[in-house]
């Protein structure tokens, strides 16, 4: 069997020239000097003729499956076990026992394709640095010999012993030697305790501490016997190999949450491990072990929240889950939300984003139950296309009532304002228009007539650009002009009082009558409110007078009083009454 025979020594290393080392399978390695090996050499060459046999029977015992503990490598075109060896393993000298391993017959020349079985041990371990991907916010990281934070920048390479923070508007995302990552929210601080990999394996040894805060992690799907990830907080471990999951840590309670969204999580606590699947969560507390894993809620129905926004704050809501306690709400540009632009929490079903610019935008909405755990995401996609932004409109104010016989429309002006687009209507939809111009230079206009009633204004801006925006919030207003006053048909002076009559006004409108004996008004003798267009009071001494009235809106809104009118009040006539009397008695008395 060819597998006995003594291959092509390769170039030694400056290394081989002083010893060579044997290697154990259980990594273990020791230095032979060269002259003992030379002996152990011409030892084997006697007795390999006898041996050869056995040996081969030896190698093929040993060619089992591989064990949980080994790397599989498929040989390329180039391959070598010599060159393997370097590459991959801890020392040239393992090249012989990995040959013997997989039962390699000719190691200069192995057939591409071939699965080489590589024990974890014999593996080169090395510092696997942290990239920082992403950066949003106040985010800084405290390695091990400095004094002071440095802020985080993309492309940054941390390593093993850094702590990084975040601010409150903080987000970081970074990426480790096997293309996992962690986001890294708001107001947290991750300790990085062993960053390593296994030489080119892709394989890597992570562990790290959450002190506090949330993160979410995307480990790689693929997996290797040494691929281990371990996230440690102030009560709780967890492992995980290849899934999505979620972890938050409440240091001044000592409380740990675990959320798995792919995959299957490992928790520790107080002594115990629990195995948490696929959408499914558990909580730790400090001295206490992980409680049963409770099944995350399902996502939220979206199904009410607006695809097109033409305001800013942007105002989002979806249908309430039963079961939920609170929600998560988080806006981004991109659909990983490896950066997100809003990230809050609210008790109710509904709420204000903030100021976006225009374009398109993400939104993921998750529940959270009374435990505090976070369920499944529901996700939609908006758009924003609130610019050029309308003006705000100054007058007629919402709800006002005019009192001229056409408005005036005024309202603020934007910046990046060359023109505006008025439209006045009768009702909110603007069906039809009664008044459209598309084209005011300025913030004011005056249209020639408008007859009374209510209407409906807006305004769109257009920039230099020539893009017109969305327009306003539609505002109501009024439009009744002054009333006039009333026109005074006829007076009349009997004996005992003076009563006095004018022009019936519209429907609904009453009336103020003043009766004064200055033409200033300074002594108002009657001030009457009355229904019906006439008034009576009582005839008073001979003398001028002066009287005016006003007419009152249905609204209440009093007009000007008109053009005071002067009334002369003659002197009663006492002498004719008198002599008749007299004349009366003498014809008695005669």
């Amino acid at each position: 069997m060819l597998s006995g025979a003594q291959p092509s020594r390769p170039v030694r290393s400056p290394r081989q020239d002083v010893s060579i080392a044997q290697a154990g399978r259980d990594g273990g390695l020791q230095k032979i000097p060269l002259v003992t090996a030379k002996v152990m050499k011409r030892t084997q060459q006697q007795t390999r003729s006898i041996l050869s046999p056995a040996l081969g029977l030896l190698l093929l015992a040993i060619n089992l499956p591989a064990s949980a503990t080994d790397w599989i490598y498929t040989v390329r075109p180039g391959d070598n076990i010599w060159n393997l060896t370097e590459e991959y393993l801890t020392h040239i000298g393992y090249w012989r026992r990995l040959q013997q391993l997989n039962n390699v017959q000719h190691p200069k020349r192995i057939p591409p394709g071939t699965k080489l079985r590589m024990p974890v041990a014999w593996l080169k371990v090395q510092p696997a640095p942290v990239a920082v991907l992403e950066v949003q916010g106040e985010a800084f990281s405290l390695g091990e010999g400095d004094v002071q934070p440095r802020p985080l920048s993309v492309g940054m390479e941390l390593q093993a012993g850094s702590r990084v923070t975040t601010g409150s508007e903080g987000t970081v995302i970074l990426r480790f030697g096997d293309g996992s990552k962690i986001q890294l929210k708001a107001e947290s601080r991750l300790e990085l305790d062993r960053v390593s990999a296994y030489g080119k394996t892709g394989m890597v040894d992570s562990r790290m501490r959450l002190q506090h805060g949330r993160m979410e992690m995307d480990a790689n799907t693929r997996k290797g016997p040494a691929t281990r990830y371990e996230i440690t907080t102030p009560s709780a471990v967890s492992a995980v190999r290849g899934t999505r999951f979620r972890v938050s840590a409440e240091a001044k309670d000592a409380v740990s949450r675990t959320e798995v969204l792919q995959g299957g999580v490992a928790v520790s606590g107080a002594g115990v491990s629990r195995r948490v699947p696929e959408n499914y969560g558990t909580v730790v507390r400090g001295g206490s072990p992980p409680i049963p894993p409770r099944k995350l809620l399902p996502p939220p129905d979206l199904q009410p929240l607006t695809e097109v926004f033409d305001r800013v704050p942007v105002g989002l809501q979806w249908t309430a889950l039963k079961g939920a306690q609170a929600y998560r709400v988080q806006i981004s540009a991109d659909p990983g939300f490896e950066t997100p632009l809003f990230d809050r929490t609210t008790p109710r079903h509904h709420i204000q984003g903030p100021d976006l610019d225009d374009g398109d935008y993400h939104v993921r909405v998750r529940a959270i139950d009374d435990l505090g755990l976070e369920g499944r995401d529901a996700e939609k996609r908006i758009l924003v296309d609130a610019r050029p932004e309308p003006p705000v409109l100054v007058e007629p104010e919402i709800g006002s009532t005019v009192r001229d016989q056409v408005p005036t429309f005024h309202w603020s002006r934007p910046e990046d304002a060359a023109s505006f687009h008025l439209q006045v209507a009768m009702d909110s939809s603007f069906t039809p228009i009664l008044l459209d111009q598309p084209a005011i230079d300025g913030s004011r206009f005056t249209p020639q007539q408008l007859q009374p009633g209510s209407y409906y204004w807006r305004l769109a801006t257009r920039n230099r650009s020539g893009e017109l925006g969305p327009y306003s919030d539609p505002q109501v207003f009024t439009l009744r002009p002054t009333p006039e006053s009333p026109e005074m048909e006829q007076s009349e002076i009997a004996a005992d009082d003076l009563i006095f009559r004018w022009r019936k006004g519209l429907p609904g409108q009453s009336y103020v009558f003043q009766f004064a004996d200055d033409a200033d008004f300074a002594d108002i003798l009657v001030s009457q409110a009355v229904a019906e267009p006439t008034v009576s009071v009582a005839r008073p001494q001979a003398g001028t007078y002066y009287l005016r009235i006003a007419t009152v809106d249905v609204d209440g809104f009093q007009g000007p009083f008109g053009t005071p009118q002067r009334l002369d009040v003659p002197l009663e006539d006492y002498v004719t009454p008198i002599l008749v009397t007299i004349l009366l008695a003498l014809i008695v008395i005669l």
